[in-house]
C-alpha cells in the first residue's frame, strides 16, 4: 500500500488558488530525485492506480508568476497514460514505468514501438 496521498487535480487546482511556490508545492506533494531528475510519481503499480489519480508531474511541469507562484502544474494520470498509449495497456504501463523525469509523451516518441513489440511476442512464444 502507498505511504502517499490520493492525489487528483482538484487539490493541485486547490493549492494553485491558494498561490504556492513551487519549492513548497514540491515538498508537499512529494518530488523525490530519480537517475534523471525531479519529479513526483506514484509508487504504486499501473494497476492499483485509480483513473483519475495524479501518478506522474515530470521535472519541468511549472509556469510561475512574477512572484514566484505556481499558475499552472503538468500532471499525469493512469487515464491520460491510457489515452497516450492509444488504451493499449501494456504500452501504458511501459511508459509509466519507464519516465523518470521528461514529458510522457516525449518518452513515448522515443520508443521504438515496432522492435519492442516484436520483442514481446517471441518472448510471449517461448
Amino acid at each position: 500500500m502507498s505511504n502517499k496521498p490520493y492525489l487528483t487535480r482538484e487539490k493541485i487546482d486547490t493549492l494553485l488558488k491558494q498561490g504556492i511556490k513551487k519549492r513548497d508545492f514540491e515538498d508537499q506533494i512529494g518530488f523525490f530525485c530519480t537517475d534523471q531528475g525531479y519529479v513526483y510519481k506514484s509508487d504504486k503499480s499501473f494497476d492499483e492506480l485509480a483513473n483519475d489519480e495524479i501518478c506522474y508531474i515530470p521535472e519541468y511541469y511549472d509556469e510561475t508568476d512574477e512572484n514566484g507562484l505556481l499558475e499552472d502544474v503538468a500532471t499525469y494520470t493512469k487515464l491520460d497514460f491510457m489515452e497516450l498509449c492509444d488504451n493499449i495497456k501494456w504500452r501504458a504501463v511501459f511508459v509509466y514505468e519507464g519516465v523518470d523525469w521528461q514529458y510522457p509523451e516525449t518518452y513515448y516518441d522515443e520508443i521504438d514501438w515496432e522492435e519492442l513489440e516484436e520483442f514481446e511476442t517471441q518472448n510471449k512464444s517461448k
